[in-house]
């Protein structure tokens, strides 16, 4: 497809083949996604309290029923999301090197540098929506990128991503997709912010906003009319979706196409260097001039010893995107990152193989929350429209039957009657009964609401509503068996967590380190150092477990130590770096740790005669071993210091410099 402009300008062309492999995916997927779409919405809308289907709203309104919504659910989203949020994980990097003491330091250091740039962009708060997201609408996203705008030395952004945008593959079946083939971000931008983005692009920009079309994953905006108080389809006009005008769709694609490498053994730096399929055309070509010849490593042992340089032909993903607006292609080429998979990263709930969609935890509350609304609203109904009391009465009954009617609620009013109307045999004046409620009404009810505690696996210990004398042991217990039902959405945010690290990593790698200063140690006792690439360890493992110092782990460590901490300060065996873990305020421990350290540094007083000493040489003995376990107890101490091991972070820094120097 092309267009051209008057006065002999050139023409452009609006489509591409990868444009259209974009539209081809998007539209293959578009049946899976909207499915999961109109289910999130529902779900959004479930969790805010209109939990009402308009349809039945409508009716009950004409009926003048009560259309009351106690949300009970909500609580149950809350308490698993805030137990993510307050003990939030701590990811930890293992190195794999022979020097157990290099690697300790590089662990220290990747681990310290990974957590300042998460905190800096406030990443966990991102991760903790994200979180929230998969366990209403069953899939949560998030994207890690390099935001130029806001550092000129570009920062590492890690943010969470509305799910309503994000297409993916819709064959991926593991958790959180991690066999999909492609994913894509789907944004309306304004046209005037995607001219400045692709300044070269700005006609076929133009052209994309004339052309933008609706997709059917588009969430239309329905209004009712008023009039018609019965709810009927035809009383609703549907406005459908779109960008507005002056705005342009951009969708972000990304994608892994196998591509060859050729791994080649270089014979002077005795090392292996991996190739793509041009550079290795390229050193084919040159060593054939030079009278050397490049063999398979299969049928290398074939060939004449000293003129053969072997080589392994293998296959490697390589991620890829793209920038598309339309049938236009704005922008392609490699992903920043490599090896890492794709930089938007999805948590996904469980997943229905019937209707192929990804679920929460909300879903399993829908239905007894629903029907705990509808068991309320048909109660206060039959207690609406039942009697509620008055009287029967005979017109010849009272005085003055306008004056009764008005007084008869005042329990001070005088109310004359007929003579014999009360005392007679049978009295014309006679109360109403209130008749009862169905049997088993307020037991479904109750029954219901029991329910959301039942479908999800969260007893009422994990909510903070224990009943009865129940020892601390046995509550914990049953907490940790709450949680371990919902397991499956924590074992989703782990293996997330592993992956964008992974991510977050060689983002680092590849653009933070390059000498700018890093901060390492806390707010009080902390250092900067300059962060090179050489710095950070190629291969290394993840430790995900729950942070030492969070609010949780503190108090369940002081718990443990309060006990023996006399003992260790009177054997002179307390550690200052005891403190890190005590619920007191950071200045306050750093200031008693600088004292503690400043005492056990300072030389002991010399021991004194004391009158009445039996042995002289024993005193001097005691006195020795004394201050030999006092050294002993500096010099641990010292060791596992915070300035020590900073110290020792930088001798070994600099080791790991001149031995690779060395090589």
């Amino acid at each position: 497809m092309e267009a051209g402009e008057q006065g002999g300008e050139a023409t452009f062309a609006l489509g591409s083949e990868l444009a259209a492999r974009v539209g081809r995916d998007l539209s293959r997927a578009a049946a899976a996604i909207g499915r999961w779409r109109r289910e999130a919405r529902e779900a959004d809308r479930f969790l805010s309290g209109r939990q009402w289907h308009p349809a039945d709203e409508a009716r009950l309104n004409e009926e003048d029923r009560p259309t009351a919504v106690f949300n009970f659910a909500q609580k149950y989203i809350r308490i698993v999301a805030g137990t993510e949020k307050y003990n939030r994980q701590e990811i930890v990097f293992v190195p794999r090197m022979p020097q157990m003491e290099l690697a300790n330091a590089l662990g220290e250091l990747s681990t310290a540098i990974y957590s300042s740039v998460i905190d800096a962009c406030n990443g966990p708060e991102e991760r903790s929506q994200a979180f929230e997201d998969m366990l209403v609408r069953g899939m949560g996203w998030t994207n890690c990128r390099l935001d130029m705008e806001q550092t000129a030395d570009g920062k590492i952004v890690l943010e969470r991503v509305d799910g309503m945008k994000m297409h993916w593959d819709p064959a991926a079946r593991k958790q959180n997709l991690e066999d999909a083939r492609w994913v894509a971000c789907e944004e309306e931008i304004p046209l005037r912010e995607a001219c400045r983005r692709w300044p070269s692009r700005e006609r076929e920009l133009k052209v994309a906003e004339f052309l933008r079309q609706d997709n059917p994953q588009d969430e239309p905006d329905v209004v009712e009319h008023a009039t018609p108080i019965e709810y009927q389809p035809e009383n609703q006009t549907i406005i459908p979706g779109g960008p507005p005008s002056g705005y342009v769709r951009v969708v972000e694609y990304q994608y892994y196409e196998v591509e060859p490498i050729y791994r080649v053994a270089d014979p002077q730096t005795n090392q292996i260097r991996e190739l793509n399929e041009p550079q290795f055309d390229t050193l084919r070509r040159r060593l054939e001039q030079a009278g050397m010849v490049l063999v398979e490593e299969a049928s290398a042992s074939s060939q004449t010893q000293g003129t053969v340089i072997p080589y392994v032909r293998q296959e490697r993903r390589v991620y890829k995107r793209c920038f598309t607006a339309g049938p236009i292609e704005l922008e392609a080429g490699p992903l920043p990152v490599q090896g890492v998979g794709f930089t938007y990263k999805a948590m996904t709930g469980g997943f229905d193989a019937h209707d192929k969609v990804w679920r929460g935890l909300l879903h399993v509350l829908m239905d007894p929350q629903r029907f705990a609304n509808k068991f309320f609203s048909q109660t206060l109904h039959i207690i609406n429209s039942n009697a509620k009391g008055g009287l029967l009465a005979e017109a010849t009954a009272f005085a003055d039957p306008v004056k009764a009617e008005q007084d008869w609620a005042n329990p001070s009013a005088l109310i004359l009657l007929e003579d014999g109307a009360l005392s007679s045999d049978r009295p014309r004046i006679q109360e109403r009964s209130r008749p009862t409620l169905p049997d088993g009404t307020f037991v479904m009810l109750k029954w219901c609401i029991d329910a959301l505690g039942g479908v999800s696996g969260i007893n009422p210990e994990l909510l903070g509503a224990t009943t009865g004398d129940v020892p601390g042991v046995a509550q914990r217990q049953r907490q940790i068996q709450g949680m371990t039902i919902n397991a499956g959405y924590f074992s989703a945010l782990t293996r997330y967590l592993r992956e964008e690290a992974r991510c977050v990593f060689e983002f680092i790698r590849n653009f933070v380190a390059d000498g700018r200063l890093v901060r390492l140690g806390g707010p009080y006792d902390s250092r900067a150092i300059p962060l090179l690439r050489q710095h950070l360890p190629l291969d290394y493992d993840l430790v995900i477990d729950e942070p030492a110092k969070s609010p949780n782990a503190k108090e369940v460590f002081w718990e443990k130590m309060a006990p023996i901490l006399p003992m260790l300060v009177k054997a002179n065996a307390f550690l200052p770096e005891i403190l890190d873990y005590s619920p007191f305020p950071a200045s306050i421990a750093s200031k008693l740790k600088q004292q503690l350290a400043a005492r056990m540094n300072s030389p002991a007083p010399p021991p004194t005669a004391r009158p009445g000493a039996k042995n002289p040489a024993e005193i001097q003995a005691t006195v020795a071993q004394k201050t030999a376990a006092a050294e002993l107890s500096r010099a641990r101490a010292r060791a596992i210091d915070s300035q020590s091991r900073m110290r020792q972070l930088g001798a070994a820094l600099s080791a790991l410099g001149a031995m690779r120097q060395g090589k």
